[in-house]
């Protein structure tokens, strides 16, 4: 008997990425009609800004503990020092974003109309994300 758990698996982790693509594209279009073109382009460079931090998140955590797990005996201390690597990751990543926010808003640009807060709210979206 063949076991379909992983192809169960892919299929939910498919309709789990179209879902949250479909919403992102929906709440994007609902930016650009409702709020105008300047808000979308605030909230894309946001979006870009946060993520060109990503890499630090995941310098291939993921993959090695997958690796380690499927060999390893002791899965719990190879979970917890997962866990805190990641959390440890994501902290660094958040304080390496807010110190960068500060240099580009106070040396980079000096605007009086660059609002960091968008960039704190896009931050809790990819520490979300990233969990």
């Amino acid at each position: 008997m063949v076991n379909n758990s992983s192809g169960r698996k892919s299929l939910l982790i498919l309709i789990t990425k179209i879902i949250m693509m479909s919403s992102s594209f929906v709440g994007f279009y609902f930016v650009a009609h409702y709020m105008g073109p300047e808000v979308l382009g605030i909230v894309g460079f946001a979006s870009s800004f946060v993520g060109f931090f990503s890499l630090f998140i995941d310098p291939g955590l993921n993959t090695t503990h997958i690796k380690m797990v499927n060999s390893l005996k002791d899965k719990g201390r190879c979970n917890g020092t997962y866990l805190f690597l990641k959390f440890f990751l994501i902290f660094l990543t958040i304080v390496l974003i807010i110190i960068s926010t500060k240099y580009y808003k106070n040396f980079l640009v000096k605007d009086e109309f660059f609002d960091e807060r968008i960039i704190y709210i896009t931050i809790v979206g990819a520490v979300a994300t990233y969990i």
